[in-house]
């Protein structure tokens, strides 16, 4: 069963997707429990990536091996609480 935070990253994920749009979503906890439930929401095939931006919140995507450079197949931008 997922949690609330995995589920809020999927629903967002979606989204991104669907929208091609960079979406907020708030986690509650650390980046290391950030980019841990981002493993087991995403497929396995979607490497993971992110950085802290200037505000603190943290911009993370996901790709495959298949895409170009500088693509990405969805996009966040997290604020931890």
């Amino acid at each position: 069963m997922k949690t609330q935070n995995e589920t809020d990253l999927a629903d967002a994920i979606e989204r991104s997707i669907s929208h091609t749009e960079i979406v907020a979503v708030d986690y509650a906890g650390t980046e290391e429990d950030l980019l841990a439930s981002l493993e087991v929401v995403c497929d396995v095939d979607v490497e993971i990536d992110s950085t802290v931006g200037n505000d603190g919140a943290i911009d993370v995507w996901g790709c495959t091996d298949e895409m170009e450079d500088g693509e990405m197949s969805w996009r966040l931008s997290v604020t931890l609480r």
